[in-house]
C-alpha cells in the first residue's frame, strides 16, 4: 500500500513539475495595420513572456514571406523573463489586404510552434487596368495603352514612365491632369519575343513617390 502510495506521489510530481515548465504566453498572435500612402514599411511588435518555470528557448522563426524581417534580440528566456519579436513588413508596391504569417518553434512545453500573424491592409492610391499588355508575333507593332487613374483626394500633380527596353516605347498621354492618365506602349517590331517592365512614377508621397508596374510583351510564335 505504501510502496502504490509512493508511486503515485512520484507520478503526480513529475505531472505537477511538467504543468509548470517552460511557457510563451503571447500578448497578440494577430495584428492588424492600415498604412497611410507615405509609409514604406509596418513594424509590428510580437511582445511575450515566459511564465513557466524553467528557461525557454526559441529555436527557428520563420516568415511567409522574404517581405517580412524578423528581428529578435536573443534566442533563450529565464522564468519570468519578457521579449519582443519585431517584424518588419516592407509594402513596396503591394495594394490590398496582405496577409503575413510568422512560425516561431521553441520547446514550449503546451504550444511547440506558435503562429503569428500580420494583417495588413494597403489603400490603393491609383487604379491601374490592365497590369499586362502583350502582342502576338507577328501582329502590327500597334499602340497599346493602359488606363492609369488616381484615387480621389490623393494629391498628385505629375506622372512619369520609363520602360526598361528601349525597343518597347512608353509614353504618358494626361486625360485629366491629376485624376485620369493613360500609359500608351509600342514595340518597334513584333518579329521576335520582347519583354519590358514599364515602371509608372507618381509624385505622390514626397518623401517616398509610389511606383507601378506594367508588363509589356511581345509573345514568342507558337
Amino acid at each position: 500500500m505504501i510502496r502504490c502510495l509512493l508511486v503515485v506521489a512520484i507520478c503526480l510530481t513529475g505531472l505537477v513539475c511538467r504543468s509548470g515548465a517552460q511557457r510563451l504566453q503571447w500578448n497578440a498572435e494577430e495584428q492588424k495595420f492600415t498604412p497611410p500612402p507615405s509609409d514604406t514599411a509596418v513594424v509590428a511588435h510580437f511582445k511575450f513572456k515566459n511564465v513557466g518555470d524553467a528557461e525557454a528557448n526559441i529555436t527557428a522563426v520563420n516568415s511567409s514571406c522574404s517581405c517580412t524581417k524578423i528581428t529578435l534580440d536573443k534566442r533563450k528566456y529565464a522564468p519570468g523573463e519578457s521579449g519582443d519579436l519585431t517584424a518588419t513588413f516592407t509594402i513596396g508596391v503591394r495594394t490590398g489586404v496582405q496577409d503575413k504569417i510568422i512560425l516561431v518553434e521553441s520547446n514550449d512545453v503546451a504550444k511547440p510552434r506558435a503562429v503569428l500573424r500580420m494583417k495588413v491592409t494597403i489603400p490603393e492610391m491609383a487604379q491601374l487596368r490592365p497590369s499586362f499588355l502583350f502582342w502576338n508575333a507577328g501582329e502590327p507593332a500597334s499602340t497599346k495603352s493602359v488606363s492609369f487613374k488616381i484615387i480621389d483626394g490623393v494629391p498628385v500633380s505629375s506622372v512619369a514612365v520609363e520602360s526598361s527596353n528601349p525597343a518597347i516605347s512608353a509614353k504618358v498621354e494626361t486625360v485629366v491632369a491629376g485624376r485620369d492618365y493613360r500609359i500608351v506602349a509600342t514595340p518597334t517590331s513584333t518579329n521576335e519575343p520582347l519583354t519590358a517592365t514599364l515602371t509608372i512614377k507618381t509624385d505622390y508621397p514626397q518623401e517616398n513617390p509610389k511606383k507601378f508596374m506594367v508588363t509589356a510583351r511581345v509573345l514568342p510564335a507558337k
